[in-house]
């Protein structure tokens, strides 16, 4: 089993995919704000995150640079 973090504001979407992947096996962890997944990720054991693009307090990339200067 991964586990996976779904990053989106979209509600509707995050359902949609924690039901097809938590259908599939895995564990997955949602979170709205680019902030509340950093917290996610701070309890470790993630194996995949899906990041969107346009987040309400940052960018999906600019989240992902974020975390590759902290060594994530």
């Amino acid at each position: 089993m991964s586990v996976i973090v779904l990053l989106d504001d979209d509600p509707h979407l995050r359902s949609l995919l924690r039901t097809t992947l938590a259908a599939r096996g895995h564990e997955v962890r949602e979170a709205s704000t680019g902030q509340a997944a950093v917290t996610l990720l701070a309890g470790g054991g993630v194996d995949l995150a899906v990041v969107d693009g346009l987040l309400p307090d940052t960018s999906g990339t600019k989240w992902i640079e974020q975390l590759r200067e902290r060594g994530d």
